[in-house]
């Protein structure tokens, strides 16, 4: 994961899934990486509403092996970015966003081996 202040004139956003924009003045200073777990919730980037981690996944339509290797970005309790899916809508740049992190997920290579 790389993890980098940046201006926010330099925001592209682009198709690329493994790169998510943050505004930076919401998150927490702490910030977790782990496997997404039961129970889990988050707000999806242009959604109202919460909805359960394991739920998204499903609707996304990711396999049951694919599920269980995707990880979260979190701060406590709080999912941030079910990486290379989708953001939370409660971090996410606006017109009135003043600081933007930039986080690249990078995810390991099918081939690597312990």
């Amino acid at each position: 994961m790389i993890l980098k202040e940046i201006p926010r004139k330099e925001v592209v956003f682009s198709e690329n899934p493994n790169i998510e924009f943050f505004d930076a003045d919401l998150l927490p200073l702490w910030l977790t990486f782990r496997n997404w777990q039961n129970g889990d919730r988050i707000q999806p980037l242009g959604m109202s509403g919460t909805m359960t981690v394991g739920d998204f996944l499903t609707n996304e339509k990711v396999s049951l092996i694919d599920r269980k290797k995707n990880l979260v970005l979190c701060t406590g309790s709080e999912i941030v970015w079910v990486c290379s899916r989708r953001a939370s809508d409660k971090f996410k740049v606006t017109a009135t966003t003043k600081r933007v992190i930039r986080l690249e997920y990078i995810p390991k290579s099918p081939n690597h081996h312990k």
